[in-house]
């Protein structure tokens, strides 16, 4: 923008004023969850960054939601207590003059025979599993199921594998 002012004596002074438009939105920047793939023994946080940019007009706010659920910057993400599969981080940021943006962070919890060994350990310790003879046998099932995987024996660990979901299905 230019203007020209004109004081009492009219004299004539010249400005020029240059104003930016603010029309993005404010970008987020994840942290974490880092991987694409977490086992079920891992943790994770939500972790973000939200920044207008130097030619934005600055954040109004910002707010996370962890698969649908209301969720904070920096909260935990026990994988133990999820369930296997696909789940999502959403950020949504808006600037001072209404532009609003959401970024999604996908991730996928996958079981393995290791992280169940270590699952079950842990379910043990927190008196989620008080049966000896379960946790010892749903446990040796995963320590072989485990070496057929070192072993290369896929097909062999898939059935092993199958064999601790029925122990887990007739116990509950």
């Amino acid at each position: 923008i230019d203007l020209i002012a004109h004081d009492p004596c009219r004299t004539e002074t010249a400005h020029t004023i240059d104003l930016v438009l603010d029309t993005t939105p404010p970008a987020v920047t994840y942290t974490q969850p880092a991987l694409a793939q977490y086992a079920t023994d891992e943790f994770a946080a939500i972790a973000y960054a939200v920044d207008d940019g130097p030619q934005g007009s600055g954040v109004a706010s910002e707010s996370a939601s962890f698969d649908g659920a209301g969720a904070t910057n920096g909260q935990i993400l026990d994988m133990f207590f999820l369930e296997a599969g696909m789940h999502s981080v959403v950020v949504t940021a808006t600037d001072n003059v209404g532009n609003t943006g959401t970024t999604e962070r996908a991730f996928r919890v996958r079981a393995t025979a290791a992280s169940l060994i270590s699952n079950i350990d842990r379910a043990r310790s927190l008196g989620l599993i008080t049966n000896n003879g379960a946790y010892n046998g749903i446990r040796a099932s995963l320590e072989a199921a485990q070496q057929s995987h070192l072993d290369g024996r896929h097909a062999t660990e898939r059935n092993q594998l199958g064999t601790v979901v029925n122990q887990l299905e007739a116990k509950s």
